[in-house]
């Protein structure tokens, strides 16, 4: 029994880097399918994309300054390219227009506008700037343990709050419609599976913390979706009544 419960526990160890790897992008899969079902991407706040894409570069930046676990590596990897991926449905999709009903590009240079560009690769220019923004300083100053810690703490603690966005987006609506609810579920227990992956490797304390920060986030939306869906039902049954 003792030899069972070992090899057990030795599989799930094993699996668990794979899960790091896959489990942060997975919970989009869903909420890129919804944009694809509805034909309409307003449900889905681009910001979400925006706080993944450059908490995901730092952190890769912080990986060469003080090196963590490889899979949480990779995964930060996977996780900018899916976000790209989101981006382009986001783009391909919208259904919102303008104000002034005009095409608004990141050459533009409008503040107002920003991350709110009609083309996709505007999207891509700016990640590829931010890229090259981030890695000049990381590589200037890797060896300066300052510098570092305060990288590694910007970056988790912008992906700790990058359910906030969406946050934002349902309590601006009064609605979770074109939210996907199996993307926040998978989000809540990804987050609990990082926390305990965080401590059972021995991450950075930074990792830790923003993952606890993560999983309050994680739960407000949760209670946003039971609260805006009794309101709609109580909405509807009145209609029909």
């Amino acid at each position: 029994m003792l030899n069972l419960n070992w090899a057990l526990r030795d599989m799930a160890v094993g699996t668990l880097p794979f899960f790091i790897v896959f489990g942060g992008a997975a919970p989009y899969i869903p909420q890129y399918l919804e944009i694809r079902r509805l034909k309409n991407s307003d449900g889905f706040s681009p910001y979400v994309c925006l706080a993944l894409i450059v908490a995901n570069l730092l952190r890769i930046g912080f990986w060469f300054g003080q090196p963590f676990p490889t899979p949480l590596l990779f995964q930060s990897f996977l996780m900018v390219t899916t976000m790209m991926f989101m981006l382009h449905a986001c783009v391909k999709y919208r259904q919102t227009r303008f104000a002034d009903e005009k095409d608004h590009f990141i050459s533009d240079l409008e503040w107002s506008y920003f991350w709110q560009w009609s083309d996709y690769a505007s999207y891509v220019k700016f990640t590829a700037l931010f890229v090259v923004l981030v890695g000049v300083p990381c590589f200037t100053f890797s060896p300066y343990y300052f510098f570092v810690q305060t990288l590694g703490f910007v970056a988790l603690f912008i992906e700790a709050l990058l359910g906030v966005p969406q946050f934002l987006q349902n309590y601006k609506h009064s609605s979770t419609i074109g939210m996907s609810l199996e993307m926040v579920l998978m989000w809540t227990v990804g987050d609990l599976f990082k926390t305990i992956y965080f401590l059972m490797s021995k991450s950075p304390v930074q990792f830790t913390v923003c993952s606890c920060i993560q999983i309050s986030v994680d739960f407000a939306i949760l209670l946003q979706f039971i609260y805006y869906s009794r309101k709609q039902t109580k909405t509807d049954t009145r209609l029909v009544a």
